[in-house]
């Protein structure tokens, strides 16, 4: 029981550290979010025609 509490404090953090990273590259880097979005539809679309 402590260490499934200790597993999931640590995702917790892990998860929160991910989710700050992330909005550092989208205030610094906003085109990066586009070419990401831009990347996955064009991947969507591709697979459609296959």
């Amino acid at each position: 029981m402590h260490e499934e509490s200790d597993d999931q404090s640590h995702t917790c953090i892990s998860g929160h550290g991910y989710l700050k990273v992330i909005v550092r590259l989208r205030n610094h880097i906003p085109l990066l979010a586009y070419h990401i979005q831009y990347l996955h539809t064009v991947n969507i679309f591709y697979k459609t025609l296959l």
